[in-house]
């Protein structure tokens, strides 16, 4: 079962926004990739595997597009709903409101599934969506972690996944 790591993550982001050790000025990514480093590892293996077997089924692909667009839906809405919030606030117009990607999720689904649809959410997916909510709704600070964390990982894993897609789907 899918267990909602709000506490988890609750206490990863207050443990990153600790003074570092005197002398030493840590840079707010750094600490929060150290300390979610082990929840990384496993989450990128079960992505990788996930992965392979989406690029080598189109139907596979389709539902995996549906399941991050909801998740990213979840992300945004929960960003502009908390974008007068005194932390999200200052990053929310230069950078979050530019990242925007739930549309493009839904053009890819209508590109390979010839039609725009929204698909069933699988229940990890609804459980996890539910841990955002949740998450933004006793601490909104929570948002930064979230979005940081799936952006970066469109931006770091996009080329190396169109790359693979491209050869494995023969586009």
């Amino acid at each position: 079962a899918f267990l909602c790591p709000v506490g988890d993550v609750r206490r990863q982001a207050r443990d990153a926004r600790s003074d570092p050790p005197r002398g030493e000025k840590l840079r707010f990514s750094e600490v929060l990739k150290e300390k979610t480093k082990d929840v990384h590892a496993s989450s990128d293996a079960l992505v990788q595997a996930k992965m392979a077997l989406a690029f080598s089924d189109s139907r596979v692909w389709v539902a995996l597009l549906q399941q991050f667009g909801h998740v990213y839906t979840a992300i945004e809405e929960e960003l502009k709903a908390h974008a007068n919030h005194p932390h999200i606030a200052p990053l929310y117009e230069p950078f979050f409101s530019k990242l925007i990607r739930s549309e493009a999720f839904q053009d890819d689904v209508e590109y390979f599934a010839g039609q725009r649809e929204h698909g069933c959410v699988c229940k990890a997916a609804v459980e996890y969506i539910a841990c955002i909510r949740e998450g933004a709704r006793e601490d909104p600070t929570l948002l930064i972690a979230y979005a940081q964390t799936m952006y970066m990982a469109l931006l770091s894993g996009g080329q190396i996944m169109r790359r693979i897609q491209r050869t494995a789907m023969g586009l």
